[in-house]
């Protein structure tokens, strides 16, 4: 996965990667100018028969009024905030089969190395 979006679609490793990656994590970003794609071990230590997955982690959305978007969506999913000291999405829900997509007004994401998209 992680060789597949840079060799196949051109997408570029973006500066929050190296810094996973100079921590010993798995953990990439890519993206090519217009959207970030999160690439993430994923592993639930509480489940003794699952195993390491590597994949896309989330979808993410950026909304211009996520006040708006919230009460849309709150009577078909649980949306829940995300901690503060995260640096992207301000709040996250799963769709029916589990996937994670998260909602983001100010904080955004890399969508090039250094350039970052904020809805606000």
């Amino acid at each position: 996965m992680r060789q597949f979006y840079p060799e196949v679609l051109g997408l570029r490793e973006v500066g929050s990667s190296y810094v996973f990656r100079r921590g010993g994590r798995l953990n990439r970003f890519v993206a090519d100018g217009y959207t970030n794609l999160a690439l993430h071990p994923f592993y639930n230590s509480g489940s003794p028969d699952h195993e390491m997955k590597y994949g896309i982690n989330h979808f993410g959305f950026l909304v211009e009024n996520i006040k708006q978007v919230m009460d849309e969506f709150s009577s078909a999913v649980a949306i829940q905030k995300r901690p503060e000291e995260r640096p992207y999405a301000e709040f996250r829900f799963m769709d029916p089969d589990g996937n994670r997509l998260d909602l983001s007004q100010d904080k955004g994401w890399e969508v090039d190395s250094g350039k970052w998209e904020r809805a606000a």
